[in-house]
């Protein structure tokens, strides 16, 4: 064998060697990569399940009663009597003996005082609760500029699942924001690693929404 021979087969198994380096280091970077997602996601749902969303932004006591002519409010209630989740009581009521214009008593269904959210607090209010934002996909992350890997910028995506109730059309259509938390939405958040693990904070709004999975 010749000196240019073999010059040339230690260029092949020099290369080799390099290619097969390059693709365990690329290999190790993709598992990395999974593993700090997988991380990330983690610490963001647990973030997330402290919460609930609620139809209405403070408790309500029930039973309630509506005016007929408050047709935003008669509107809620009567799409979630279609839901299942309340029953309504024709009632007519009497104030400084005088008769009122005609009203509607809403009381919980069976359905309804199993998906009642009760407010401990106040024995009589509570709200009607269909979940809270897990993260479907960790989109992208960067260190913190001197951080030293402790700390991290976070996009990703999330969607409220909901319950069968939240997705009768006219529960849909009184309370809109129903759908929206429904839909995939674009966040982002700070995350800072300490003793106990991942610490979630500064997260941003929606800043986009979609049908993303």
């Amino acid at each position: 064998m010749n000196n240019s021979r073999i010059a040339r087969t230690g260029i092949v198994v020099a290369a080799t060697v390099a290619c097969a380096i390059g693709m365990a280091g690329l290999i190790a970077g993709c598992e990395s990569s999974t593993a700090q997602k997988a991380a990330f996601r983690t610490a963001l749902d647990k973030y997330y399940g402290s919460e609930q969303d609620c139809l209405w932004t403070s408790p309500i006591k029930m039973p309630a009663v509506v005016i007929a002519s408050n047709e935003d409010q008669a509107k809620e209630f009567d799409a979630l009597v279609t839901a299942g989740l309340l029953d309504r009581v024709k009632a007519e009521k009497t104030r400084h003996g005088r008769k009122s214009a005609s009203e509607e008593e809403y009381e919980l269904s069976d359905m309804g005082r199993a998906n009642w959210t009760a407010d401990a607090s106040r024995p009589g209010y509570g709200n009607f609760c269909f979940g809270h934002p897990r993260v479907n996909a960790v989109e992208s992350y960067s260190r913190v500029r001197g951080a030293n890997g402790t700390e991290f910028d976070v996009s990703y995506r999330n969607s409220v699942m909901l319950p069968p109730w939240a997705n009768v059309p006219q529960v849909e259509k009184a309370f809109p924001a129903i759908s929206e938390e429904g839909s995939a939405q674009t966040a982002s958040a700070t995350l800072i690693k300490n003793g106990n693990g991942w610490k979630v904070q500064d997260v941003l709004t929606s800043m986009s929404r979609g049908t993303g999975s």
